[in-house]
């Protein structure tokens, strides 16, 4: 079987990936895409992400074209079909989905690649995935770093290297007219469900614990620019604004929120796109998990990395953190660890 495929793979003109989903799963792609241009370096490569994500893929070298789905335009039949219609005028060569996920999958169905490759979804129950690729991978879930996964899952197909590169480039954006600080902290409290956050109080107990470890720290916080989070951290944006911490609630473009935290001595937050950017990028983290049966999937590993978090699920947040513990850890890391970024 392997044989077959890299007999189909061997010499692709043009080729797309295509990853749909949140931040974090296409952060965790990055090695693969990495991969995919090391082996096929003469081969256009193209990008299929969130509208949301074009403007950080931008900051990707090597990618020819980053196309976008937007979840509002194409969440219909009609929208999947145009963006289809996009896709198959390119003729794709080979067409590789590696988050499975539904919408994606539909996707690399009728993008009219030549060749569509993809993984078999988490649980393996899907009857219909073989049929909408030309060859599915079934590789194991769950045991692994993501992004491990996902290049290692197509490595033998696609003959790549097993070199984890995530590859941003953000050296060239200017934070200048922010006037950020030498050697600080990162917090970024929220997550895209409430249950998966920092609660209000809870960041400003923790900011509280680091100015009391690290006073010489300074601490940047940021959020998103959904109401939802702005409304969290306006609760307790009065008590920060006091103890000197510098806010950005939801100024931040994507790819300067990524600089932002490539820059910062330690970033903390829960189970996020910006914890995934921190890991990207090499920037140490404390990260703040609800534990569950696929967490470690998404926890960064390294000895720049410590991981804490509860076990009991909560509508408002991560209620429990040890936030005395955070405080150690983080001031453990500055001391220690020398940031990659």
């Amino acid at each position: 079987m392997t044989d077959q495929l890299t007999s189909r793979t061997a010499s692709p003109e043009r080729i797309l990936v295509i990853e749909t989903l949140y931040l974090g799963d296409l952060i965790h792609t990055l090695p693969l895409i990495q991969a995919v241009r090391t082996r096929y370096p003469q081969a256009r490569l193209d990008l299929l992400v969130r509208a949301a994500h074009r403007s950080l893929m931008q900051h990707l070298p090597g990618i020819d074209q980053v196309l976008v789905m937007d979840p509002q335009q194409h969440r219909t039949l009609p929208g999947l079909l145009a963006l289809c219609g996009q896709l198959r005028k390119a003729s794709y060569d080979l067409v590789l989905n590696p988050g499975a996920s539904d919408r994606a999958t539909l996707l690399t169905a009728w993008s009219g690649g030549k060749y569509r490759l993809g993984r078999l979804n988490r649980n393996q129950s899907k009857r219909l995935w073989p049929l909408l690729h030309d060859a599915v991978i079934a590789h194991p879930w769950g045991a692994e770093p993501m992004y491990w996964q996902k290049l290692t899952a197509f490595q033998p197909s696609l003959q790549l290297t097993d070199t984890v590169r995530f590859g941003l480039d953000l050296s060239g954006l200017d934070l200048a007219r922010y006037s950020l600080p030498t050697g600080y902290i990162h917090i970024s409290p929220f997550a895209s469900e409430d249950l998966r956050s920092l609660p209000p109080a809870t960041l400003l107990e923790l900011v509280i614990a680091l100015r009391h470890r690290l006073p010489d720290a300074p601490v940047v916080v940021s959020c998103g620019p959904s109401t939802r989070e702005q409304q969290r951290l306006a609760v307790v944006r009065p008590a920060l604004d006091a103890l000197g911490v510098s806010c950005f609630a939801g100024t931040l473009s994507l790819p300067e929120l990524a600089a932002v935290i490539g820059r910062a001595a330690l970033h903390i937050g829960p189970d996020s796109g910006p914890l995934h950017l921190a890991m990207a990028q090499g920037t140490p983290s404390v990260a703040c998990f609800l534990f569950k049966d696929a967490s470690a999937e998404w926890m960064p590993v390294g000895v720049q990395h410590r991981t804490v978090g509860v076990t009991q699920k909560a509508v408002g947040g991560l209620y429990g953190l040890p936030v005395a513990q955070i405080a150690t850890l983080a001031s453990e890391l500055m001391a220690s660890a020398v940031p990659e970024n």
